[in-house]
Order: structure tokens, then C-alpha cells, then sequence
């Protein structure tokens, strides 16, 4: 196929909207020729064609969901070839993904039409597929309008078997599919009583050098949609917890993560909040954790919203928190210059949400590897979507505590001259004047 000189698919929708019908029933019609049942290439040609067409396909989805179940069926039996089933799972998520975009409500009809043949595939065990129902089950939950069908709730208790998690390959679509329970029924999950559980895998994920940042993605989620006085009684062994792996196995990637969610702690709940869970597992811990933390390591966060969260979180610490504005915690001055070192920092994107036509390689196998669906990629999600631009908002939280606590004045004159200067910028992007 030839590339398109300007980027992006070969054939736009449009396009391909006259000769779709015809397009899409030929290829279906080579899928049923002898020996062709399960062709890689005629599958692949089917999910570009989908990719193009995007809600193109709309009219025609019915009929396609109805053929796309048949051979889930059938090579769920035996499924032997990688490739041409990758693909027609990236088929399926394709189809939810387009569809949705245009008609939300549309997820309950693919609901009822895939829970079935998910079920097979989980009581039968067929791992080859696990990862792949996983990643569409999340999709579609996270497409859902609350509130949520019963039967995702019935399936919950599943999810955190141990048996599940053993396997390496289950564990970055099991985490986003658990995230996506805790947003959408994180009430539930306590109602239940799951939530003893669901930190249980938690824990399991937190003290693995392989899988800890899925623990901290899984953290950060109950943290957000948790109601806050359910999780209350978990939050101490949350952070004595945290504290063991940091002191047995301190690795960059677990700093990282503990950075960010130590952020999104302090901008959800206060400063003073974050210090309470800290101070009490040794005396003066949190001066610790500005020490070795964020002063050396701020700046190793990457990510545009990995980036955004810690400046808001760095924000509340300094302009919001009494505990460290009225002295008790010392470098209030160096941890304002790792902020604005890590504001100064060239901008890293988070990737296109909405470039879909990308190459999938060759899958190989099963086992050792989980294989992301692109169609069924995770909505990226900011905790904080009042926070428009973080420099803005530090330098409007930054001049009203300097209206009330007057004598930083002369600490912030004090400053290195650029970093003075990069805050003075941020002071008239926010239209203030600075007096310092």
C-alpha cells in the first residue's frame, strides 16, 4: 500500500465510503475460501480498512459484528495463528472505538453481543485470548455511562484471583481493566466489600520491580475515585507499605512513580494531608522526602500529565501547606527551584490519541508478551482539568501566599537571577505583577 505523502492513512473515509460494502464483503468472502479461514494478510487488510473508513463503518457494523463473532468462536478452539487473531480483536476494538465516538449508548449493544463469547474464553481459560478480552472489556466499561450493568460487577471477583496475575502477560490490561472498575464503581467495589482484595493485588504489584509503576497506575486510581472516607482505614498500611519497598529495593523507575503519586496525593487532598500519612511512620520523614525525593529526582518525571501532576502537587506543598510554610520543614526555597527546573524542562507529548493508523508488528506469540490493541488504547485521563496551565496556576497560588506569609519576599529574592526571572514570566502570563 502506498504511504500518503502527507502523513497519516493512504485513504480517508470519505474515500473509501462508495466502494466500503463492496470492499468490506469481498474480504470477508476470501476469509471463507478453503485455506484462507484464517489469513493473516486478508484480516490485516480488514483492519485498515476499518482504520480508514473509521465511523464510516457505522452502517455496516451489525453485520460485521456478527462475522467477527463467528471467528472469535472458531479460533478460540485452537487458536494457533497470532498475528491474524491480534488483528481481529484490533477489528472488534476498532468498531467499538468508532462507533462509540459517535453514539455512546451504542456500547450496550456490543455488551450484550461480546459478553457471552467473553465468557467462554474466561471459564475456558484460554489464555492466548485473556489479554485480549481484558483490553476490550476495559473499552467498553470505560465507555459506559453510569450506571454500569450488573454483570460487570458479577465478573469482578474474578479479576483478582491470583491465578490471573501469575501471568506476566495478564498484567498491563488486568491494571487497566481494575482502573477502570475503580472509576466507574469504585463505590460498589466497597459496598462489597472488595476492597481489601483489590489492595491485596495492589500490594502484590507494588513490591515487584517489574510491575510496581502498574501498582502505582492502580494507586493513583483508587486514590482518585475511592470515596475518600472509605479508603481512610486503608492509608496507613498504603504508605508503611510503600516505605518497605522504598528502603529494601529503591529503583528510578519506583521513585518516579512515587513522586507522581505523592503529587497527586497533595493536590487531591492538601499538603498537610500527605505529611499526616508520612510523619507518623518515623519523625521528620517528610523533610526526607523533599530531601531525596523531589529535590533529586523531580526533574527525572517524564510525561506531559506525569509532569502536570507533580507541578500542581509541588504547587499545594509550597503555597498551601502550613506545615511547611510556617518552618517546621526546611528547603521550602530549593524545592521552588526544582519545580521551576522541572517547568523549564523541554516538553515531552503523552503520543496522539487519535492516530490510529499505525503499524502493528508481527506478534510472534502469546505468552511472554502482552500485545497492546491499538483500537482499544487507554483514554489518557488528567486528575486535574481545572489546572489549564500549571505555571499560571503556581504563579497565582504562589502570589497569594506571598500576600500572606511576606516574609518568603526575601527568600524569593534570594533566588538564583533565572530562576527568579522564569517565575517573573510566569507571574505576567497569569497578569500579575511581581514584588519581588
Amino acid at each position: 500500500m502506498l504511504p500518503n505523502p502527507h502523513g497519516g492513512a493512504p485513504f480517508t473515509g470519505v474515500e473509501l465510503e462508495p466502494v466500503l460494502k463492496v470492499l468490506l464483503g469481498n474480504m470477508f468472502a476470501a476469509l471463507r475460501m478453503p485455506g484462507s479461514q484464517e489469513n493473516d494478510y486478508v484480516m490485516k487488510a480488514l483492519m485498515r480498512t476499518l482504520s480508514a473508513a473509521r465511523d464510516n463503518i457505522i452502517p455496516y457494523v451489525p453485520d460485521l459484528l456478527v462475522q467477527f463473532k463467528e471467528k472469535v468462536t472458531i479460533v478460540a478452539k485452537n487458536p494457533s495463528k497470532p498475528n491474524f487473531n491480534h488483528y481481529l480483536f484490533e477489528c472488534i476494538s476498532g468498531m467499538i472505538r468508532f462507533t462509540c465516538q459517535k453514539d455512546v449508548a451504542a456500547v450496550a449493544h456490543f455488551e450484550s453481543e461480546l459478553f457471552p463469547i467473553f465468557q467462554l474464553i474466561l471459564q475456558n481459560d484460554v489464555l492466548e485470548f485473556l489479554p485480549y478480552v481484558f483490553q476490550i472489556l476495559s473499552l467498553t466499561l470505560e465507555l459506559h455511562p453510569a450506571p454500569v450493568p450488573s454483570a460487570y460487577m458479577e465478573l469482578f471477583p474474578l479479576l483478582l484471583l491470583p491465578v490471573l496475575w501469575d501471568r506476566q502477560g495478564n498484567i498491563t490490561p488486568l491494571v487497566r481493566l481494575l482502573q477502570a472498575y475503580v472509576c466507574k464503581c469504585g463505590a460498589d467495589i466497597v459496598q462489597l466489600g472488595k476492597m481489601e482484595p483489590l489492595l491485596g493485588v495492589w500490594q502484590k504489584l507494588i513490591a515487584s520491580k517489574t510491575n510496581d509503576h502498574e501498582g502505582f497506575a492502580l494507586l493513583r486510581s483508587i486514590v482518585e475515585y475511592v470515596p475518600r472516607d472509605s479508603l481512610a482505614p486503608f492509608l496507613s498500611t498504603i504508605f508503611t507499605l510503600i516505605f518497605q519497598r522504598l528502603t529494601s529495593a529503591k529503583t528510578v523507575k519506583f521513585i518516579k512513580g512515587l513522586i507522581v503519586f505523592f503529587s497527586l496525593f497533595a493536590g487531591k487532598f492538601g499538603g498537610h494531608s500527605l505529611i499526616q500519612q508520612v510523619d507518623p511512620l518515623q519523625p521528620r520523614l517528610f523533610n526526607m522526602v523533599l530531601e531525596k525525593l523531589f529535590l533529586s529526582d523531580l526533574q527525572k518525571v517524564s510525561g506531559l500529565l506525569d509532569r502536570k501532576i507533580c507541578a500542581v502537587g509541588v504547587t499545594n506543598l509550597l503555597t498551601a501547606t502550613p506545615d511547611i510554610l510556617d518552618g517546621s520543614y526546611t528547603c521550602w526555597n530549593t524545592v521552588l527551584v526544582a519545580l521551576v527546573r522541572l517547568f523549564e524542562l523541554p516538553e515531552e507529548a503523552d503520543g496522539d490519541e487519535d492516530d490510529h493508523f499505525v503499524e502493528i508488528e508481527d506478534a510472534g506469540g502469546y505468552q511472554a508478551v502482552y500485545s497492546r490493541l491499538v483500537f482499544a488504547g487507554k483514554m489518557r485521563h488528567d486528575p486535574f482539568p481545572e489546572v489549564t496551565d500549571p505555571k499560571v496556576a503556581f504563579a497565582k497560588s504562589l502570589h497569594t501566599m506571598l500576600s500572606q506569609y511576606q516574609q518568603f519576599l526575601d527568600v524569593m529574592r534570594g533566588l538564583p537571577a533565572d530562576i527568579q526571572q522564569c517565575v517573573r514570566t510566569y507571574y505576567q502570563a497569569a497578569g500579575i505583577a511581581a514584588n519581588f
